[in-house]
């Protein structure tokens, strides 16, 4: 968690810094950062491989502030089945089951 700490402070710094027009946009140690951020969004520690699921990053181009819903259909993705987690609360599960009945797919 400390590097995570340290590349995110000196990605902001960077940004901060070419958002003021002190640094070029293309610099290269905030390109460098950028991509660090981007790739520890999107890649997940090896220990939930089991998982088989996908991290999704769309543009915020609505200028939504904490984001939004996104049809999975508008990006393409269908979902096969559902398995719930051992701390799925007993709420949950009848949601996700009346979710599975209405897609016609298997919960485990």
């Amino acid at each position: 968690m400390v590097i995570l700490a340290a590349i995110i402070g000196k990605f902001v710094y960077l940004a901060i810094a070419a958002a003021k027009g002190e640094i070029p946009p293309d610099n290269a140690d905030l390109k460098l950062y950028q991509f660090l951020m981007i790739n520890n969004l999107c890649i997940k520690h090896e220990s939930w491989l089991h998982e088989n699921e996908y991290r999704v990053l769309l543009p915020n181009i609505e200028k939504v502030l904490y984001g939004k819903r996104v049809p999975l259909d508008e990006i393409g993705v269908k979902i096969k089945s559902i398995f719930l987690g051992k701390y799925c609360s007993m709420r949950n599960k009848k949601k996700l089951f009346e979710i599975s009945q209405k897609l016609g797919i298997n919960i485990f």
